[in-house]
Formats: structure tokens, C-alpha cells, sequence
């Protein structure tokens, strides 16, 4: 088990179904989980998310596949607005933990590679695909991406390495805000 605290949240995560996961379902304000039951080899990710001290306002189970690119968990909290995200094989989750409530669920084609806050934005690196959300989970902008790829930000400019092709642009515009080669 891994214990993060983000602001006033505590986050914790397990790489299996914890022994005591009937209670915590138990306390959790919302519980979303998904492929529990699977019989496919894979691994089960559990996330629980709290104010701290708190019992958990989210409590997020699910089942991935394994797979040779060892796509990893990600989860991002921002503590300003209530927002979560979670990134797991495949399944992009968001949530507020003002209601708590589910706000949306996207698919991404081949995996997550990570999700990470610059500033005021967070964004998603996929296999094929970058995209950027605000702080209240809303998406701002999506390029595709081939690997290998990469990114990097410094004062507000993204720069994406592309197969060698360089774009910088702004983070909050994204490439059609006036991407330059």
C-alpha cells in the first residue's frame, strides 16, 4: 500500500483488493468499481481518496489487463477544486469530491503512460495521444502523438518531440492556439 497526502487529502493505493475492502466500501461516499470479477490474469488497482483524517470520499477498484507495455497507475488530486483523476491501463476516470460524484470516463486508445499538474493544467500522455484538462477536469485540448515521443514545459510553453519533429506551444492553448515548428 502506498499513503500520498495531496493539500488536505490523503490518498491511498493498493496493487490488489485490500483485506479489509468490505469496510472501506462500507465507509466510502462513492464507490466505482469496475471488472472485479474477472477471470483474465491482471492486476486490481485500488484507490481511496479522504480528507484527511476522514473516512474516504472516493473509493475506485478495478481490474487491468496485463500487458507487455506496463502502462502504470496515475492519479492526480487537485486539492483547489475537488478534483480527481485516475489512470489505469486503458480507463481515464474523473471525479469531484465536492458531491462526491463521477463526472466522466474516457477510453484511451493503447494506455496511459502518466498524468501530471503543470500549473494550471494537467495533462494526460497517452501512447497515442496528449491532452490537457483544466482544474475542474474539463479536456482543453488533444493532439495525437506516435511514439517515440516526448514532451517538456517551461513558463507556461509545452515543447512536443514527435519522431524528431519539434512543435512549442502554449500549454493552455495547445497546437491550434499557435503551434510553431
Amino acid at each position: 500500500m502506498t499513503h500520498v497526502q495531496v493539500g488536505a487529502f490523503e490518498i491511498q493505493v493498493w496493487d490488489q483488493v485490500p483485506a479489509h475492502y468490505a469496510t472501506l466500501r462500507q465507509r466510502a461516499e462513492l464507490v466505482d468499481e469496475y471488472g472485479l470479477q474477472s477471470r483474465e490474469p491482471g492486476i486490481i488497482s485500488t484507490v481511496t481518496v479522504a480528507p484527511q483524517g476522514g473516512q474516504p470520499a472516493l473509493l475506485v477498484s478495478q481490474h487491468r489487463d496485463l500487458d507487455s507495455q506496463g502502462f502504470p497507475l496515475g492519479v492526480v488530486v487537485v486539492p483547489e477544486t475537488g478534483l480527481v483523476l485516475i489512470g489505469a491501463a486503458q480507463r481515464l476516470l474523473a471525479y469531484d469530491l465536492q458531491g462526491p460524484r463521477k463526472l466522466w470516463e474516457d477510453h484511451v486508445e493503447v494506455g496511459i503512460l502518466g498524468l501530471a499538474r503543470h500549473d494550471e493544467t494537467i495533462l494526460m500522455s497517452g501512447e497515442l495521444t496528449l491532452t490537457a484538462y483544466s482544474l475542474q477536469g474539463q479536456e482543453r485540448w488533444s493532439m495525437f502523438v506516435e511514439p517515440p515521443w516526448d514532451y517538456a514545459v517551461q513558463d507556461g510553453q509545452l515543447t512536443v518531440d514527435v519522431m524528431g519533429h519539434v512543435q512549442l506551444f502554449s500549454l493552455c492553448a495547445g497546437p491550434t492556439g499557435g503551434a510553431s515548428d
